[in-house]
């Protein structure tokens, strides 16, 4: 009986380990998960930032532009349309210019011109990661530039600060030194540019205003030779006068006539002063006549409208021409006074000690990373598992 018994415990003991079986596989796949996913990784990369990873040492400078070729007196509404919207959105531009160029190669070969650059960005110490081979083409190459420069524009101050981050303190304060001299080039360079831009259109404006006056002075010119008149506007006035002293006198003569027909009807003057009205009256008819152009040969309406429409013309090319003269003086007085400047108010100067990289704040990015990662993997999972 004890053996049976015994017989009969022992297959339910030997099931237990069965039992047992998915749930320590249930343990054991997570854990083993989180430890490849997620301890690995961060172990690795704390073993890298800390026992491999070359120390940086950075320098920073700040600066800003000031100054534009259009800076113009606000008294001058012409001119300040002509030349766009302002001193400030020039440096504006200039400054995103700025941050473009020392992010390119073009900042890169500048520098180079000057330093061993290429001998700085290899002094990496034993850094696999950061090595690179001197020969690489400069697709790759700038790379390694932008991984040293760090650049940061404020849109609302318009200041930007610049980080070199190079191995040695001398490098990184050597480079940002040199990175400020190329910046100065290049802003003097694109002011330059502006300016010069900026004349040749004043200029340009001024010769087709100073070329259409003349013309237009051309052309009253040829008419005034071609007609034998100065001014037809000036002779349609003085007919109009001659017109209104005839039409006066005869309006006097006629009051004189009437009080010698009332008074003195045998008047002797009677006759002489009736053909004196008759005489005047036909002169004003023929001066209407010429005004109106319906006496033969009478050119002058034609003439007066020629006039005027030269006169117009003149007129309209006068203004042109004097607000571009203004424009050209105003441009020349502020074409010096108004060139940008690079105003570099916090200076280069060497590191101390090194601020990069962050070994702490790297391992952290990295475990929170691959725990991301290893979580949404578990979702995923469990996902696929459930019917």
């Amino acid at each position: 009986m004890k053996a049976e018994r015994a017989g009969a415990i022992l297959p339910e003991r030997s099931l237990q380990p069965c039992k047992a079986g998915p749930r320590a596989r249930e343990i054991f796949w997570p854990i083993a998960g989180f430890a490849a996913f997620v301890l690995l990784p961060t172990l690795l990369a704390a073993a890298y930032y800390y026992l491999i990873a070359a120390d940086r040492y950075v320098t920073e400078f700040r600066y800003a532009v000031r100054g534009g070729p259009a800076s113009f007196s606000a008294d001058s509404d012409a001119v300040s349309r002509s030349m766009g919207a302002g001193s400030a959105l020039q440096a504006a531009a200039d400054s995103f210019i700025l941050e473009d160029y020392l992010r390119s190669f073009a900042a890169f070969s500048d520098v180079e011109a000057t330093l061993p650059l290429r001998e700085m960005l290899g002094r990496d110490g034993n850094d696999p990661i950061r090595r690179y081979s001197p020969d690489l083409p400069p697709e790759e190459l700038i790379e390694f530039w932008d991984g040293a420069v760090d650049v940061r524009f404020d849109v609302v101050t318009g200041i930007t600060t610049v980080s070199i981050a190079l191995f040695t303190p001398e490098d990184s304060d050597a480079v940002a030194r040199a990175l400020v001299t190329e910046l100065g080039i290049l802003v003097d360079h694109l002011s330059e540019q502006a300016r010069n831009e900026m004349l040749a259109y004043v200029e340009g404006e001024f010769a087709v205003a100073e070329e259409r006056l003349r013309q237009s002075l051309d052309a009253i010119e040829a008419f005034r030779r071609e007609n034998e008149v100065v001014s037809p506007t000036e002779t349609a006035e003085l007919g109009s006068t001659v017109i209104a002293t005839l039409t006066s006198e005869i309006t006097e003569l006629r009051v004189r006539l009437r009080s010698l027909l009332q008074n003195v009807p045998n008047s002797p003057q009677i006759p002489v002063l009736t053909d004196r009205i008759a005489s005047l009256e036909a002169q004003v008819a023929v001066e209407r006549a010429a005004l109106g152009g319906r006496s033969p040969g009478s050119a002058l309406p034609g003439q007066l409208s020629v006039f005027e429409r030269l006169q117009g013309e003149y007129e309209i090319a006068r203004d042109s021409y004097i607000t571009t003269l203004e424009m050209r003086q105003q441009a020349r007085a502020n074409a010096t006074l108004s060139m940008a400047q690079l105003v570099v108010f916090v200076p280069p100067r060497p590191a101390v000690w090194s601020i990069e990289p962050l070994r702490w704040l790297e391992v952290l990015i990295m475990f929170g990373a691959a725990l991301l990662i290893w979580i949404i993997g578990r979702i995923l999972l469990a996902s696929i598992r459930t019917p």
